[in-house]
């Protein structure tokens, strides 16, 4: 059994996640760098054997290696967004873990990157990238209008590509739900926490929400009744808070269920039922020692 206060196990797990961010932010800061580089140099060993008429290199050679280095910007766009999600996603635990410690510090550096639109000038390079690309290619293959118009339909391509990989995902209204502990002794309160995630609608949000739990060997006796139900309005990525005191609580295993409703003029949306597993323990009995010393030093 662990008594480690809950504040202390989400603190080391908030370190964890501001640990993966950093890691992540210099992946994609390497690969930016080392990949951009690479595109660079090609373009300028594409330009420079295309000087003269001495050239041994045939137009067909110099168009396909154009068309490869459009594939290659479009591939590292591929592997950069791979690794922004992941990274998303640790600053997502991030933040739903900093509304539990009382800490601003990853949802304020979000609210200032989305609010100057940095990802925005990022996201530009890899469409100037292509851009430089078609144009090195009309500058050469100016004469050969086949390959020019291979080299225009390449290009819009790879726009059109990078376009879908960094379209937006849709909006998914989502909710997190978390409690500060899985295994406590009888008395100590489990705190609750329900977070909103829904992003279709930054606007605030009426959910209902409830919880319940059951006993391991009540599990399987029929579905659960919504117990402790409120009705309260959530922004992006607010959170509330309940306690379930556990002083009455018959130490075993609990299965909690908790769900929750949006309240919206279209009807709502109605979230699946969340179950996790919380252990409680006998209450510790701090005096046992005390009493024991005094009965054996009692005449």
């Amino acid at each position: 059994m662990s008594n480690q206060p809950s504040n202390g196990n989400a603190l080391d797990e908030w370190k964890e996640a501001r640990s993966i961010i950093a890691r992540f932010d210099n992946s994609l800061s390497d690969l930016r760098k080392y990949g951009f580089s690479f595109v660079t140099a090609l373009l300028a060993a594409n330009g420079l054997i295309s000087q003269g008429g001495t050239s041994v290199v045939t137009v067909q050679v110099k168009a396909a290696i154009l068309v490869a280095t459009m594939g290659l910007i479009v591939a590292l766009k591929l592997l950069d967004t791979h690794y922004r999600h992941f990274q998303e996603a640790a600053s997502m635990r991030g933040r739903i873990l900093e509304g539990r410690l009382n800490l601003d510090l990853t949802n304020d550096i979000s609210f200032f990157y989305a609010m100057n639109r940095f990802w925005w000038y990022v996201q530009v390079l890899y469409y100037g990238f292509v851009g430089l690309t078609a144009l090195l290619g009309i500058a050469i293959l100016w004469s050969n209008i086949p390959l020019l118009i291979m080299i225009l339909v390449a290009a819009f391509v790879s726009g059109g590509l990078i376009y879908i990989i960094n379209k937006p995902e849709k909006s998914w209204a989502l909710g997190d739900w978390s409690v500060d502990n899985k295994i406590v002794s009888q008395g100590t309160p489990v705190r609750i926490t329900y977070t909103n995630l829904n992003s279709e609608d930054r606007k605030p949000v009426t959910f209902k929400l409830w919880w319940n739990f059951k006993k391991e060997s009540e599990i399987t006796k029929g579905d659960y009744e919504p117990a402790n139900e409120v009705e309260v309005k959530l922004k992006y990525f607010d959170n509330y808070d309940w306690l379930w005191e556990t002083e009455t609580v018959v130490p075993g295993l609990y299965e909690l269920a908790m769900s929750s409703d949006g309240v919206q003029s279209n009807g709502g949306t109605e979230m699946p039922l969340e179950k996790m597993t919380i252990q409680i323990t006998p209450a510790v009995k701090k005096d046992g020692p005390v009493k024991n010393l005094l009965d054996k030093n009692s005449p």
